[in-house]
């Protein structure tokens, strides 16, 4: 009992509050944000000073905010939020990190910079609450291949990480946890998150990562499709669902470039019901340069999750011009353009979540899609004014 009683006892109330920060899964309240290669993210993203840029290539389901009201207010959470971890009082200090390491629930500090080699396993000892706090001070990298594991009810969102300094991700590393550091952030190729990658200061570089901000299962609603497609130059949304439990509402959002979104409607949803439900909504407001669309779903308990994005492409467009076969295709297709190639700028192809899967200046006549996945695709010639659009099927 005596030696039970010495155990330091961690107390879940002892993380920090995030505030409106929690729902970023990268975020610098000073510096600029670049990304190059296909990036997924899920979870909001932002910078409160500097550029943003690099989405597409990357994919962002949530919002991406740069100097506006909502990036003020993330910036301040952060700040706070750092604030809370450093005063945080040591449960153990360390000096290493990785090589088949086991951490139980507790603060961990280490003094100086430093480097995650290999695996590290947080162990939370069968309590779905258990709380890891991790202070470097100083950077901190993660080695290629490193990899944080969770073990006996774990979670990541029970574990942060305080960096007073810059954190860089190797390539193909696996990381788990909210971080919050005091410089640049910097993650190589295959490198993944699964929480969140914010920042006081410094800038931000991706390079073909997953990060996911992981709030919690998915809601209970099964969304079986979701598709846009063009009518007398409006756009028709329509999607359907198989089962709605706890659903209040979708809103709908509309973008020209898959990175500034706009709501445009809002369509209450069913609450309860194990049947089918099909919803309609009409995009009178349509114009040349808007193609893309998402659903927000909206639970009673303000809980929310995004829709893959559809791409509708230009409704406006004389796509008649623009033909291509075969459709469906196994991979190899053509193209056969009714006007000048020369005045195409670049011919690009998108899949149903809207990720730009290939870009080529000028035009392109033939195609080898068999390296993807089978479904539905989008294939833009983009004349300078204005877009051409055609969809096609890529099956077996």
């Amino acid at each position: 009992v005596s030696i039970v009683l010495l155990v330091p006892s961690l107390n879940y109330s002892q993380a920090p509050s995030l505030g409106t920060a929690s729902d970023y899964a990268v975020f610098t309240s000073t510096g600029a944000f670049d990304n190059t290669g296909p990036t997924l993210i899920t979870g909001n993203i932002g910078t409160n000073a500097g550029l943003l840029t690099g989405f597409p290539p990357g994919t962002v389901v949530g919002e991406i905010n740069v100097a506006n009201p909502a990036s003020a207010q993330a910036s301040t959470d952060v700040n706070l939020a750092y604030s809370n971890l450093v005063g945080v009082t040591c449960g153990v200090v360390i000096t290493t990190l990785g090589s088949n390491q086991i951490l139980t629930p507790n603060v961990y500090c280490l003094g100086a910079a430093s480097t995650l080699s290999g695996d590290l396993i947080l162990d939370g000892q069968g309590d779905p609450d258990a709380l890891f706090i991790l202070k470097i001070d100083g950077g901190f990298s993660t080695d290629a291949l490193s990899n944080v594991i969770l073990i006996n009810a774990a979670r990541h969102d029970h574990v942060y990480w305080q960096v007073n300094g810059a954190f860089n991700a190797g390539a193909n590393a696996i990381f788990k946890g909210t971080l919050i550091a005091n410089g640049a952030i910097s993650m190589a190729n295959g490198s993944s998150v699964t929480g969140r990658v914010l920042t006081r200061q410094g800038a931000i570089l991706l390079d073909g990562n997953t990060i996911d901000i992981a709030l919690g299962p998915p809601l209970p609603i099964r969304l079986i499709s979701f598709t846009g497609k063009c009518e007398k130059q409006n756009v028709v949304l329509k999607w359907i669902t198989a089962t709605e439990i706890n659903n209040d509402y979708f809103s709908i959002y509309r973008s020209a470039n898959a990175i500034s979104w706009d709501i445009i409607g809002k369509i209450d949803g069913a609450g309860n019901s194990t049947d089918y439900a099909e919803y309609e909504f009409l995009d009178t407001q349509y114009n040349n340069e808007s193609t893309y669309y998402r659903l927000k779903q909206t639970d009673f308990d303000g809980r929310y999750e995004y829709s893959p994005v559809v791409a509708t492409g230009n409704c406006n467009a004389k796509n008649k011009a623009l033909t291509l076969y075969p459709n469906p295709t196994n991979g190899m297709f053509f193209l056969d353009f009714q006007g000048k190639a020369t005045d195409v700028v670049s011919t690009e192809i998108v899949n149903s979540l809207g990720r730009v899967i290939y870009h080529a200046d000028g035009y392109q006549s033939s195609f080898d899609l068999s390296v993807n996945s089978y479904g539905l695709y989008y294939i833009y010639l983009n004349l300078g004014d204005r877009q051409i659009v055609n969809k096609f099927m890529f099956t077996k």
